[in-house]
Formats: C-alpha cells, sequence, structure tokens
C-alpha cells in the first residue's frame, strides 16, 4: 500500500514540472543552414540540443560547449534557444529535441529536419498540334529533376498562374503581331529553393 501511495503523489508532482511542445517539419537546403526555434515560455536557464540523443550543444548559463561533427556549425540563441545549424549535410536530418530549464520548471521542444536539394533549373519543350496550321494548338512542357516536394507553375501572359508541368495554348490565343513577343514562366520549386525559365511566345510559331 504504501507503494502505491507514493506513486499517486508524484506521479501529478512530475508532469506539472514538465512541459514537453511538438515542433513542425522544417526543411533545410543541402549547403545552407536552418534555424530550429523553440516553444518554450520564460528565459532558458541551462540548454540541451541532441540529435538522435546525441548531444550537439550545451550551454550552462555561462557558455557554449558543442559536440562531435556540430563543433563550428552552431549558433545559439542564449534568449530564445533557437539553435541555428551551418553547412548542412544529408547526415543532419532527423529528430533534434531541446531540453531546458525554465524557472524551475523542465521543458521540451521536438523538431523534425529534412535536409533536401536545391531546384535545378528548368527547361521547356513545345509540343504543335498542326492539323489545322492556320490555328494550332501548342503545350508547352516544362521538365527538371522529379524530386518529393517539388512543385511546377505556369505563369502565362497577365499574371495568371497554372500549377503542373503542362500548359496548354488554345490555337489563336495570342498568334496576333501585337503579342509576339508574350512569355510563359515555368517556375519549378521546393520549400528550401526556387528557380525558373522564360519562354519567349514569339518562339513556338514553327
Amino acid at each position: 500500500m504504501a507503494v502505491s501511495f507514493f506513486w499517486k503523489v508524484t506521479i501529478p508532482f512530475l508532469a506539472y514540472f514538465a512541459v514537453e511542445v511538438t515542433g513542425e517539419q522544417q526543411y533545410g537546403g543541402l549547403g545552407g543552414e536552418i534555424t530550429l526555434t523553440p516553444k518554450v515560455s520564460g528565459q532558458p536557464e541551462d540548454i540541451l540540443w541532441t540529435y538522435n540523443g546525441n548531444k550537439v550543444v550545451e550551454f550552462d548559463g555561462s557558455q557554449n560547449v558543442e559536440y562531435g561533427r556540430y563543433k563550428g556549425r552552431t549558433i545559439l540563441d542564449w534568449g530564445s534557444g533557437a539553435l541555428t545549424i551551418k553547412g548542412l549535410t544529408d547526415a543532419d536530418s532527423g529528430p533534434y529535441e531541446l531540453e531546458t530549464v525554465v524557472k524551475g520548471k523542465l521543458q521540451y521542444s521536438h523538431h523534425e529536419v529534412d535536409v533536401i536539394d536545391d531546384v535545378v533549373q528548368p527547361s521547356v519543350t513545345c509540343v504543335v498540334n498542326n492539323t489545322t496550321p492556320e490555328n494550332m494548338d501548342r503545350t508547352l512542357l516544362c521538365s527538371a529533376d522529379l524530386q518529393p516536394l517539388t512543385q511546377f507553375i505556369w505563369r502565362s501572359p497577365g499574371g495568371s498562374e497554372s500549377p503542373g508541368l503542362e500548359l496548354f495554348i488554345p490555337g489563336g490565343e495570342n498568334q496576333d503581331s501585337e503579342n509576339q513577343e508574350s512569355v510563359y514562366t515555368c517556375v519549378v520549386k521546393n520549400p528550401v529553393s526556387e528557380n525558373c525559365i522564360v519562354h519567349p511566345e514569339g518562339l513556338l510559331h514553327w
């Protein structure tokens, strides 16, 4: 009975002094940097960041100590506990956790990092349906390295946008002499980068 009473008392006590916050998925560009901003309340007194349970950087209230492959690659904000990692590599992808003490209360913040490549310069090709030469339909095809999270957007004259790799241009559209210099832009982007190519419509009249 004594053991049972002890657990009934201490479990609520520990839960009151420990706060856990789960951060969102964050993306960093290969070779770039990323900042993990924890959601903690108050001024951190002691700070410890870990990756997969291994120490990354630690602040004891007076100085930083970096560990392992993170030496010389981190910036730690003592005021907020935010961690910046520079020179990102594939090996930096994974779970990070902050453990900090604020006014005697232990707080945790969890973050998931995914390091990805920048998008490459896209290219554009044109497919022409010349069954009716005076009124040809055309399809612009935008191509680039297809990686997870890659998005394709077409921007047409006038500012309208269309998602996807292909843009269909009906025959007769913008074929008068006043619009020979109209351009279509293919934009390729992911969470860490963006690239584009501009295609003059005048080149499509083959």
